[in-house]
């Protein structure tokens, strides 16, 4: 066999097995989908934690570090707010025409 050959039965067997592969997660999700349908579907809160902390239980030492870290992550965000307010204002000052 040339390496010609060799290439094109290479290409061959991974396009095969591709969709086979394919073909197979695709059986097994319908065949998990089937499995659980009388059970309610798992909510996903993304972002959110499971149940609400309190952060005031801490030991003073952590609440203070954990309250300095908010506190810039709070004026971290304002500051965003502020120069997106400020650079939206400068483009409508800017897009007016001068006359």
């Amino acid at each position: 066999m040339t390496y010609a050959e060799l290439g094109i039965s290479a290409l061959l067997l991974v396009v095969v097995l591709g969709e086979a592969v394919r073909a197979t997660a695709s059986r097994l999700r319908r065949i998990r989908r089937a499995r659980v349908s009388d059970r309610r579907p798992v909510q996903k809160n993304h972002g959110t934690h499971s149940a609400p902390r309190d952060y005031r239980t801490d030991a003073p030492a952590n609440s203070k570090g954990l309250r300095l870290a908010m506190e810039r992550s709070h004026a971290k965000r304002e500051q965003r707010r502020r120069e997106k307010r400020e650079f939206q204002a400068w483009l409508e000052i800017t897009s007016e025409p001068l006359w």
